[in-house]
């Protein structure tokens, strides 16, 4: 086993690498410069409506979806 590696840390020690800094780096998670995040109000409204659209048609569509289904299985049993 190589032993050079597992040098014993003294955490009371004087080196700067644990210590806090005023000088903060900010990392960009992520690239991500869509409407949402805009600095233009009606970008941003926009995207909101449009995100508001898209999940009433997702909704709705399985609304309707079940209504009909229910439709067509009551009126089958339903005699004439």
């Amino acid at each position: 086993m190589n032993t050079e590696n597992l040098e014993k840390k003294d955490p009371h020690s004087n080196d700067s690498k644990g210590k806090f800094s005023a000088h903060t780096v900010t990392r960009q998670i992520s690239n991500y410069n869509g409407w949402l995040i805009s600095d233009n109000f009606f970008k941003r409204a926009l995207a909101i409506f449009g995100h508001y659209v898209a999940g009433a048609l997702m909704v709705g569509i399985v609304f309707w979806a079940v209504v009909g289904i229910l439709a067509v299985l009551s009126r089958a049993f339903i005699d004439f």
